[in-house]
């Protein structure tokens, strides 16, 4: 996908998320939000570690997912930090173990830069990005991952992803999607977990 296709879609995702929020009760977000439980419940999506190559010091994950449901999932794939420089994604060693998760953060960091913005005319631009992959219904597909991380003397290792339902019609239009990930914009997805062992 071109750099204009990625930006035309960022644009029509954002302004039917705008549109979205603006018919939302208050209420609804705050029920939506707290009802938030990251737990492994997606028996429905079947994900399997297929591929393991190591170049480099970069792990290259290659995984299958198939959805045998009938609904959509997106999920939580990637973060480019501009303004939040954090380790994406979280890489947790313990003794002769490894998890890496790709947890769906809201930044506070975000929130702060767009509040100080707010109401201007032109607003300067930043390049936070959150990628989202997604896997329609009945069917199946790879996406590949690759992780800079010390794989000596490890016997254990467990990918954690995160997978909600698009919000908006918006995001089935294409596989993958780029979010600024503020607090307005993750409260409008719903994610559970996925842990996988390789």
């Amino acid at each position: 996908m071109s750099t204009i296709q990625i930006e035309v879609t960022k644009v029509v995702t954002l302004i039917s998320i705008l549109f979205l929020m603006v018919n939302c009760h208050d209420e609804h977000i705050k029920s939506h939000n707290n009802n938030k439980e990251y737990v492994d419940s997606l028996t429905h999506l079947i994900v399997n570690v297929v591929d393991v190559a190591i170049e480099n010091g970069t792990s290259n994950i290659k995984i299958d997912v198939e959805n045998i449901s009938n609904e959509d999932y997106l999920m939580v794939y990637s973060f480019k930090g501009d303004l939040d420089q954090r380790e994406f994604p979280a890489i947790i060693k313990e003794n002769n173990s490894i998890t890496i998760e790709y947890f769906p953060f809201s930044s506070k960091i975000i929130d702060a830069f767009i509040k100080e913005h707010e109401g201007e005319y032109s607003p300067p631009i930043h390049n936070d990005d959150m990628g989202l992959q997604l896997f329609r219904s009945n069917q199946k597909r790879s996406v590949t991952f690759n992780i800079e991380f010390d794989s000596n003397n490890i016997n254990t290792r467990k990918l954690i992803l995160y997978f909600a339902k698009p919000p908006v019609e918006a995001f089935k239009k294409h596989e993958l999607h780029y979010i600024t990930p503020s607090k307005n914009m993750m409260e409008l997805f719903s994610f559970n977990k996925k842990e996988v062992f390789f």
